[in-house]
């Protein structure tokens, strides 16, 4: 039997199968479950996202959205501990995250637009809103993926790269909170008057903003946090950020006009050959 095994764990560590503390445990079996357990291996970070298959996804989707959110330094001092973090399950966290804020967004933006048109214009229209649909989706998931894994940061040591992408991705956690604002735009669409329906597309978009402010907040403490908050870091980090927000606006602007005209380019040329044909 290990060292480990032998003296007793030292520090906390939970069971992977029911969460059982086994500080303390002198043997390799969770007296808990009965489960065998390495007791020479790092224990796995107490993030709920890395206890999904135990706890649920949805319940540790949430867990870990609203930890990275109330508590950012708690947060990342747990990854700075020496325990087992994998940048695939960070990185999963992240695309769910960014999955599901782009639908949102697009909703949200698609939605104050229906109201604008009747029934009957609504379907005449229909080919035009379902570009301007995509157009927001693309805008939206290529504006978040830049945001969430671009690292614009000097003072990181190369040893310290791995953890620090995995924070940016947890870091993604405050754009979870789009669907209620995305709730908001499908609400312009149920009310006849428009001067209330233009009230909740502003407090949409001032929505959207506040979720900038916490976004690049929560990332400046938790991407300085590798340097233990030195001011220059936190200065760095907090410059630096927005510049990737507005590169990566840049970039979904950019994105979206190569799109439209390869688009274009392709229709004219399948409009001339069916023109051909025809003739």
């Amino acid at each position: 039997m290990t060292d480990a095994a032998t003296q007793g764990l030292a520090a906390d560590r939970f069971c992977e199968s029911c969460g059982y503390n086994l500080r303390g445990l002198t043997g390799d079996r969770c007296p808990e479950c009965g489960s065998e357990f390495d007791p020479d291996a790092l224990p796995i970070a107490q993030i709920p996202w890395l206890r999904r298959s135990r706890i649920g996804v949805w319940k540790a989707y949430w867990q870990t959205v609203f930890a990275v959110i109330l508590h950012p330094i708690q947060f990342a001092r747990e990854t700075g501990k020496p325990v087992q973090l994998k940048l695939e399950d960070a990185d999963r966290f992240r695309k769910v995250v960014c999955r599901a804020a782009a639908v949102s967004a697009t909703i949200g933006f698609i939605g104050p637009l229906l109201l604008r048109f009747s029934p009957q214009t609504l379907l005449e229209t229909s080919v035009g809103l379902l570009i301007v649909g995509l157009g927001a989706w693309t805008f939206a998931s290529i504006f978040l993926r830049i945001c969430t894994t671009s690292l614009p940061i000097t003072f990181v040591a190369p040893a310290d790269i791995p953890r620090a992408r995995i924070m940016l991705c947890y870091a993604a956690a405050p754009w979870a909170m789009l669907p209620p604002l995305a709730f908001l735009g499908v609400c312009t669409a149920c009310f006849g008057a428009w001067d209330f329906s233009r009230l909740l597309f502003s407090c949409f978009v001032l929505g959207l903003i506040v979720q900038l402010v916490l976004a690049w907040g929560i990332g400046v403490v938790m991407v300085s946090s590798i340097s233990g908050y030195r001011t220059g870091s936190v200065v760095e980090a907090g410059v630096l950020i927005p510049l990737t927000y507005f590169g990566a606006a840049v970039a979904s602007i950019a994105a979206l006009f190569a799109i439209g005209a390869i688009l274009t380019i392709l229709l004219s040329m399948i409009t001339g050959v069916l023109g051909g044909l025809l003739h």
